[in-house]
């Protein structure tokens, strides 16, 4: 098996026209990368529907179904809220969604698990806040700086100065959701994934020997403690058609076929964020381990039709993650003998392509069979068309993702029952965020344990000493 080697590298100093993106050196308040509610933040607008840098660290007191929306509503724009140049985790109080159409969002900052693991796997320390991160040895040549000072990613980023970048860029391998399956795009590209984390999360897993079973510090009623988080974003590869509907980034791509490494503008497909932001004053239910977290799920808008939105049409949509032909009669006809019984729409018939791993690598025609009670989705509508009238007038890109739900323990049940995202529980839609991870429950419901390995296909692998490029 051939041994890959990883490097770390640093942007800072790299590109300077991209990293400069907002101008905080007039900022006159200090921005923390808690983003919990200060004075100075509420004041910006009383209204619970207002986009700001900040958000609480519970759901509430007493927590509610609306409550809950409301908390993952704010927390999505607060996280995806235009970062500090040059820092880690920190807003830009200086600058907002008006600011420029597309950024770089706040949790993008964040390291990432694999960096995590590997710093830990090489002994290597690597703080919460740094500005480094690992990259493998297929990439290296593309950061490398040649005796001008350039590299192929300050070229690629040069030539892409609509894409935001600030000290970091996307390094991506990972294909395979949590059930092992492959998504492919309506351009019969992967979808990929990354885990970030914020600093309660990876402070506790930096632990030489974190006591178990796990449990992460917790928000606080009184907004002074940040709970720990984990952000899971599933990522596209995009074509220049694509880059104006979706928060976009450059990213350091390994083909996981090929095995090489290349330059890429990546597209946001959508983002889980586990929140552990309902205290309790229970350990135990029945014996069995709370769950204090909220599971918030977001998708860009475009991602698949409903159910509903099978029908033939003169007219044929774009979706990300779908693309059979609606308009042609006999394409049509095809797909309802195909996956229909007694007249109904049956994703589960063998000779139904829908929801299914793509059995030759190409699209996988995924259609959103997710039902939410009716309070909940209504709920989800009213803050979703809220966020719509306020960045219409703005021209901002993230106009195109929405709030799909919150799930979290109520009256020990969660609530909704049923959670999915469709990038990154495409052919498993009838399962839920928590119901999975409490099979996890003595790691605080998130699969860590042997993480170390899974995090990493095995075709990369761990060797010699890291390189810094500066």
């Amino acid at each position: 098996m051939k041994i890959i080697p990883f490097v770390t590298v640093s942007l800072l100093g790299m590109c300077s026209t991209h990293l400069v993106a907002f101008n905080t050196s007039n900022s006159t308040t200090e921005a923390s990368s808690d983003m919990l509610p200060t004075t100075a933040c509420e004041e910006r607008s009383l209204s619970e529907y207002a986009l700001k840098p900040c958000y609480p660290a519970t759901i509430e007191n007493t927590p509610t179904d609306t409550s809950a929306s409301r908390f993952a509503y704010q927390q999505f724009y607060a996280v995806n809220w235009p970062s500090q140049q040059g820092k880690i985790g920190v807003p830009d109080l200086d600058a907002d969604y008006t600011t420029s159409s597309d950024h770089l969002p706040v949790w993008q900052t964040w390291p990432r698990l694999q960096d995590l693991h590997i710093s830990q796997l090489k002994n290597i320390p690597l703080n919460w806040s740094s500005l480094n991160y690992f990259v493998p040895q297929q990439c290296q040549s593309l950061v490398e700086k040649d005796k001008n000072g350039d590299s192929a990613l300050s070229k690629f980023i040069n030539s892409n100065p609509n894409i935001p970048v600030n000290s970091k860029v996307e390094v991506l391998f990972d294909i395979t959701d949590a059930h092992g399956d492959v998504l492919f795009d309506k351009n019969n590209n992967p979808v990929f994934y990354q885990i970030y984390l914020n600093e309660q999360s990876w402070q506790f897993l930096s632990q030489p020997e974190p006591a178990k079973p796990y449990d992460f510090i917790m928000g606080n009623y009184d907004n002074t403690q940040r709970g720990a988080m984990f952000l899971k974003a599933s990522w596209m590869l995009l074509d220049k058609s694509q880059i104006n509907d979706f928060h976009s980034s450059v990213a350091l791509v390994v083909n996981p076929n090929s095995k090489a490494c290349s330059l890429e503008v990546v597209g946001l497909a959508g983002l889980h964020i586990v929140n552990k932001s309902i205290p309790s004053q229970y350990k135990e239910l029945n014996g069995q381990r709370i769950n204090n977290w909220s599971w918030s799920t977001y998708e860009h808008t475009k991602n698949a039709p409903t159910k509903a939105q099978l029908v033939q049409s003169d007219t044929q949509n774009e979706w990300n993650l779908f693309n059979i032909d609606l308009t042609d009669k006999g394409t049509f006809s095809a797909l309802e003998k195909s996956c229909k019984s007694n007249n109904e729409w049956d994703f589960s018939k063998a000779s139904c392509e829908i929801n299914s791993p793509s059995a030759d690598n190409t699209t996988s025609q995924i259609v959103n069979t997710l039902v939410l009670p009716r309070e909940i989705a209504s709920q989800q509508q009213v803050y979703n068309n809220q966020a719509q009238k306020r960045l219409k007038k703005y021209n901002s890109n993230f106009i195109n993702y929405e709030l799909v739900a919150s799930q979290w323990l109520k009256d020990k049940v969660m609530s909704p029952t049923n959670l999915s995202n469709t990038t990154m529980e495409s052919f498993f839609q009838e399962e839920n965020c928590s119901a999975c991870h409490s099979d996890a429950a003595d790691q605080d419901f998130m699969f860590l344990n042997d993480s170390k390995l899974k995090s990493l296909p095995d075709w990369i692998q761990l060797s010699g000493d890291a390189k810094l490029f500066n």
